[in-house]
């Protein structure tokens, strides 16, 4: 699925480091049981979902984590997997990076999320975002898919118990200087939050394995790619706040 933001109107998105973290990640494919946990590695996507439901249900002995590394994928096989996640109750441990879909609907339905000093967390729109690129989608996009698609996401983030803004909220923060970035060849491509903020719209139970998480330290050259957006102090919790 294509999303269409705001500040890419300007020109195509430039290769970064982060371009070449994700061929990695996608490149390391891999869904299965590695060391009697749970591994997610590659887009996420229909048939790896299927993939690691039938090694859970086949193992005896039940994995209570999910290492998980991806740059997302479809909006309906993101909730797949996050509601099996949710419905299970797994921990998570995000390894290198966790974008789009991932972050919108894995990390949140996790336990306890596991985090490294280098994770990159990335959001950058969702079903209920307001532009979308579909050109090459037909008319039932917009009548049939993202009406489905908003009131499952809707329905998903109240179940559990997170505020369904924080896969929106970077949208109306980018300033006209975001937008004119990519003339200087610095485009956006999504933003992140911090700990606190990731609080504050109700993710919880987060442990950093090595005890700080500053991706921007080990990962600089990925730094133009995602934007550090901050919670305004007036902002105020709400579960469905968005619904069809």
């Amino acid at each position: 699925m294509k999303f269409l933001f705001i500040f890419v109107l300007l020109g195509s998105v430039a290769c970064t480091s982060l371009d070449a973290e994700k061929n990695d990640v996608e490149s390391n494919f891999f869904v299965g049981i590695q060391n009697d946990v749970l591994v997610y590695e590659g887009s996420i996507t229909k048939s790896s979902n299927l993939a690691v439901f039938q090694v859970f249900e086949k193992s005896k002995e039940k994995p209570k984590k999910l290492i998980v590394s991806s740059s997302g994928g479809e909006i309906g096989a993101g909730m797949d997997l996050g509601e099996w996640i949710h419905s299970n109750k797994l921990n998570i441990e995000i390894k290198n990076l966790c974008l789009s879909s991932c972050a919108n609907y894995v990390l949140p339905a996790g336990n306890i999320k596991y985090l490294h000093k280098d994770t990159i967390l990335m959001w950058h729109g969702s079903a209920w975002q307001k532009q979308w690129d579909t050109t090459d989608s037909d008319e039932s996009f917009y009548s049939s898919y993202l009406p489905k698609m908003r009131k499952r996401e809707a329905a998903f983030y109240h179940r559990i118990g997170v505020d369904n803004l924080i896969t929106v909220y970077g949208h109306n923060e980018m300033t006209m200087w975001d937008k004119l970035k990519s003339l200087f060849g610095k485009d956006l491509i999504g933003w992140d939050y911090s700990l606190d903020d990731l609080k504050r719209f109700g993710i919880s139970k987060i442990i950093l394995i090595d005890n700080h998480l500053d991706w921007r330290e080990y990962q600089p050259k990925a730094r133009n790619a995602i934007k550090r957006i901050t919670l305004k102090k007036n902002y105020s919790f709400m579960l469905h706040r968005f619904e069809t």
